[in-house]
């Protein structure tokens, strides 16, 4: 899931709150995208997001290395 408009979005956080539910009832692990600063990153949080990725961690790097960070582990 790439994000766009969130947090100043009610209707983009909607959208994703319903996605990463749909995805937590179908067992789905959840990779969110383009975190870029702290405001999305807190609302990912709150809806239990299973794995983020983006700017506010680090700059892109090679496909060959694994630049997520676990929710949980932080």
């Amino acid at each position: 899931m790439q994000l766009r408009g969130l947090p100043s979005d009610a209707k983009a956080h909607g959208i994703t709150r319903a996605i990463i539910n749909m995805a937590k009832t179908l067992k789905v692990t959840v990779v969110a995208e383009a975190v870029e600063t702290k405001e999305p990153l807190d609302l990912l949080r709150q809806t239990d997001c299973d794995l983020l990725q983006g700017y506010f961690y680090s700059k892109p790097a090679a496909s060959s290395s694994r630049n997520l960070q676990s929710r949980k582990a932080t």
